[in-house]
């Protein structure tokens, strides 16, 4: 059968070409010029001045040399896979399983970077210098450098200038690549547009809640976002069991905080998109751009497997500064720290070129959070609540009196709690007696009962 290195036609064309250029840009492959698409023998024509063509014909206009040879009425074509890349009339194709496909695009400018055995944090921009980094952002870095002892000790007295060459910052000319711009960049965005990260709180229909985004130097983006969501977006929720103060969070904050890395260090910075974090009812998803690499699926990446790291430069100066264990344990590490915390693991997803990090929120935290507590309230799973009403639902009712046609998620924003203690509340009150609902959902009211 054909497949990613064998290609069947019944007749030479020059639009074979095409797939000639796609075997020399991925793996190498063979072409048979005489079978039909079954594979059935059916001869070639003129084979003899076909023998003769092929060669100069094939390496005036791709530039490669293939081995061309006649066995048994087929013209067998092989062309090698080349560390450059190929083109056809000025286009670029490659193999994906057995069709031939163009590069285009985005794309293109990694393949021909990946070619040239180089990524896209490794490019230099002429119109940068020192004078646009962020000195405190360096600093930052010295500091967490110097506590994981991922530098010598003298590295860490360097210049600001020769540490950066240390880190392969500068290029062979002494221009910052774009590694350093966004590491250490007071405004990366000039040089990569989509160089920041977006968090949003969303209700049903992708309501948004609440947003926050985070613009400047990447280093110091980690620890800024993931303090914002532990202390803006989710609660520490504390319950005892017998006289012991238990305290449960949503998501673990070490493997939240591993999926944020994750997202930074391999985001695709040439689309523009900045990394988007969506928290729901029950869950918080980490999108970047950036799908994984060619022959990998899902389950590569949940084996063991070596580290892939979409901007080398980048993650090697988080791993310099310890905010990463070491290179390809990322999604190990998420799993390990669920797991020890009896939590969900995180689930990954692929959709085009978006790669998504997807944690549920553990069943306890949702409980808890159900019973429409403020912030790290002290929750006393023993209280029989049915006897009088919340602070929480004495809020929404009077909400309801001033507004019988607010929604859960303009409570949720006036109230600041989260949708699911509003939904929690609410029923409980329509439970008690003391609100119904007028109407469908979306068109109808509030009423208290008197």
């Amino acid at each position: 059968m054909e497949n990613q290195n064998l290609e069947w036609k019944e007749v030479w064309k020059d639009d074979c070409l095409k797939t000639l250029c796609a075997f020399a840009n991925t793996d190498g492959g063979t072409m048979e010029i005489g079978r039909n698409d079954k594979g059935v023998v059916v001869g070639v024509k003129a084979a003899k001045k076909l023998l003769e063509d092929l060669p100069n014909k094939i390496a005036q206009t791709l530039g490669v040399i293939a081995k061309i040879k006649l066995q048994k009425d087929i013209i067998s074509i092989h062309v090698p896979a080349y560390t450059n890349a190929i083109s056809y009339h000025g286009k670029f194709y490659k193999r994906v399983g057995s069709t031939t496909q163009e590069i285009i695009a985005l794309t293109l400018t990694e393949f021909i970077l990946k070619k040239q055995g180089r990524t896209w944090d490794t490019l230099t921009e002429d119109t940068a210098t020192i004078e646009n980094l962020d000195i405190v952002a360096i600093e930052v870095f010295k500091k967490k450098a110097q506590k994981a002892r991922r530098l010598p000790p003298d590295d860490i007295l360097l210049s600001t200038p020769k540490l950066l060459d240390k880190l392969l910052l500068f290029d062979k000319n002494k221009k910052l690549v774009n590694a350093g711009l966004l590491l250490f960049g007071e405004n990366p965005e000039r040089y990569a547009i989509g160089a920041f990260v977006k968090v949003g709180e969303f209700a049903e229909h992708e309501n948004l809640l609440f947003q926050d985004e985070f613009h400047g130097a990447l280093i110091r983006l980690p620890d800024e976002i993931s303090k914002t969501i532990y202390h803006k977006y989710f609660k520490v929720l504390v319950s005892y069991e017998g006289i012991m103060r238990v305290e449960t969070e949503a998501v673990p904050q070490e493997a939240l905080r591993e999926a944020i890395l994750n997202a930074i260090i391999h985001n695709d910075y040439k689309t523009g998109i900045p990394i988007q974090i969506k928290i729901y009812e029950d869950k918080i998803i980490i999108y970047n751009c950036g799908k994984l690499p060619d022959d990998w699926t899902i389950d590569t990446l949940l084996s063991a497997h070596k580290s892939h790291p979409r901007n080398p430069l980048i993650a090697n100066t988080f791993f310099r500064a310890g905010f990463i264990e070491s290179w390809g344990r990322g999604i190990e590490r998420m799993n390990e720290i669920c797991d020890n915390e009896n939590s969900p693991r995180p689930r990954f997803e692929v959709h085009g070129n978006d790669f998504a990090i997807i944690f549920n929120f553990c069943d306890k935290y949702i409980q808890l959070l159900s019973q429409g507590e403020p912030i790290n309230a002290t929750v006393n799973t023993t209280v029989n609540t049915t006897v009088k009403l919340t602070k929480t639902q004495k809020q929404i009712l009077n909400s309801i009196s001033q507004n019988n046609a607010i929604t859960t998620a303009e409570l949720s924003s006036q109230l600041s709690l989260h949708i699911v203690s509003i939904k929690t509340a609410i029923k409980k009150l329509q439970e008690l007696g003391q609100v119904k609902r007028i109407g469908s959902d979306k068109t109808g009211h509030w009423e208290i009962v008197k």
